[in-house]
């Protein structure tokens, strides 16, 4: 069953804490929603930070034809929401995220995979990703969490709390596959410099072609960091 308007904002903007206070969604990245009728969701607006939004931001948008129904611009990412919606009847609660672990593993397109759904790749807001979104929910109605090849993650649940779970248990498996491939996690921030700069050994040496302590400038020549380098070239 769909939530009411007032405990639809609480969910979002309680969500939108929970993922910012853990670190699963950065700045405006990422987008939140709930379904509040047979026929409309509200989601997060477009461009604003999560740590201070009011519920008056959030806005009411069509499922069938994403009409905004409601003042304020609602995020660009609308259209994998609605057709989520959609798609899955039984679906009340969803979160798009770029967080970390999962967002570096959608690199890989190997579909991990064959355990986690992988949507193919679509621009921002795009027509082609909404419908590598819906084919991909299509072929894996049952599943809770999808990656987004190159991109970030995708959450579904009957409910905030499940939902929620889902991103934290998608986030668990993809940090436990990077650390199958690479042998470490990945260590970033003041944190990642000051342990290559007092330690060398959290790296694997033979790796390291140059490094530079007082300008803190590292060279890698990582198998993993040259194949992901290549597919920007």
């Amino acid at each position: 069953m769909y939530y009411d308007r007032r405990t639809a904002i609480t969910l979002i903007l309680d969500a939108c804490h929970s993922l910012s206070s853990t670190g699963l969604i950065a700045r405006t990245w990422g987008n939140i929603s709930a379904r509040i009728s047979d026929t409309s969701f509200l989601i997060t607006p477009s461009g604003k930070g999560y740590e201070n939004m009011p519920g008056s931001d959030l806005v009411e948008v069509g499922i069938n034809d994403l009409v905004p129904l409601t003042k304020g611009i609602p995020s660009s990412e609308k259209g994998i929401h609605a057709i989520a919606y959609q798609l899955r009847g039984d679906i009340n609660f969803i979160v798009h995220t770029h967080q970390c672990y999962a967002s570096c593993v959608s690199i890989l397109q190997d579909s991990y995979l064959a355990s986690l759904p992988c949507a193919r790749y679509g621009l921002n807001g795009s027509n082609q990703l909404i419908a590598a979104i819906g084919d991909a929910i299509r072929k894996n109605m049952t599943s809770g969490s999808f990656l987004m090849s190159n991109h970030g993650a995708f959450c579904l649940g009957k409910s905030y709390e499940e939902a929620f779970n889902a991103c934290n248990e998608l986030e668990y498996k993809a940090k436990n596959y990077y650390r199958t491939l690479c042998g470490k996690f990945y260590i970033h921030g003041d944190d990642a410099y000051e342990s290559f700069y007092q330690d060398f050994s959290i790296a694997d040496n033979d790796y390291i072609e140059m490094i530079n302590k007082d300008k803190g400038i590292f060279l890698l020549k990582s198998p993993y960091v040259l194949a992901i380098s290549s597919l920007n070239r």
